[in-house]
């Protein structure tokens, strides 16, 4: 899926949208497209995953060519990724100071 041209999510400054967003509106033309989008962070969602888990997506999105299996173990690998992936503040802190030291890096080089 894809964010909408005309949506007011845009991208930073390295072309990166947010890994996680949540839309309101559905488009399907020739590509599957978000409209009314808005980026949320796995943390904000880590307490409710239990409850996300027992959503029927197909039925939800007025269905679906993955069967629910499917949907579910892409659901269940991703957010085993990213709940590991979240961690203390210390933490947080150090992977912000490295990647602003990539960044400088690498503006450094042009």
């Amino acid at each position: 899926m894809q964010v909408h041209p005309s949506s007011v999510l845009n991208p930073d400054e390295d072309g990166m949208l947010p890994n996680y967003v949540v839309y309101h509106e559905l488009i399907v033309t020739s590509r599957p497209f978000m409209r009314n989008v808005c980026a949320v962070e796995m943390r904000w969602v880590a307490p409710i995953i239990a409850k996300l888990e027992k959503l029927n997506v197909s039925k939800l999105s007025g269905g679906s060519s993955q069967t629910d299996k499917q949907i579910q173990e892409v659901t269940s690998t991703v957010e085993k990724k990213e709940l590991a992936a979240i961690q203390s503040p210390e933490d947080c802190d150090n992977r912000i100071q490295a990647a602003r030291e990539r960044f400088l890096a690498r503006k450094r080089q042009k």
